[in-house]
């Protein structure tokens, strides 16, 4: 996370620096690189669980 936050915060500073579309369009795409890895690792640790009980209760069937 102290990865992401410093390209955020370097990229916010140098797009005052430069043109306000380029900061937009950055903003917007960190924004979404953000959402969609946090959605995948949701989706991974909310799949993951419901396999393992599912074996176990296999296993003791």
């Amino acid at each position: 996370m102290n990865v992401f936050m410093l390209v955020a915060m370097t990229a916010s500073t140098s797009g005052m620096m430069a043109e306000t579309r380029w900061a937009d369009s950055c903003a917007l795409f960190l924004l979404l690189s953000g959402a969609v890895s946090l959605g995948i690792a949701g989706y991974l640790l909310a799949r993951a669980p419901k396999f393992n009980p599912a074996r176990q209760h296999r296993r003791r069937i």
